[in-house]
């Protein structure tokens, strides 16, 4: 794996996700401050303010990451391609974290 390409995905997408997080707290904050302001009909008001740019917001953070995941692929020096039932084929790496112990019998 390239430490290059994995330290640059890494980042990116946790600045996608962060992103992702401060538009869903400001679509919040705003639907709170429009439902304040028209109390008769707060929910439907807050519905509106809050959920269409929450599902944008992450939407996009999926397609982002989707991108940023072709765009910075792992190497294959260690990698394996294999076929994922709705994902098709990706790369994927195996990693141990413990060595098996057979002797406990």
């Amino acid at each position: 794996m390239n430490a290059h390409n994995s330290y640059k995905r890494d980042i990116y997408s946790i600045t996608i996700r962060i992103a992702a997080n401060i538009c869903m707290i400001a679509a919040l904050c705003l639907g709170m401050y429009q439902a304040g302001q028209h109390p008769d009909s707060s929910l439907l008001v807050f519905c509106q303010f809050f959920f269409p740019p929450t599902v944008l917001a992450w939407g996009l953070a999926i397609a982002a990451t989707r991108a940023l995941r072709r765009r910075y692929p792992l190497d294959a020096d260690g990698a394996t391609t294999i076929e994922i039932p709705r994902w098709g084929r990706k790369a994927v790496v195996w990693r141990v974290t413990e060595k098996a112990d057979y002797a406990r019998h």
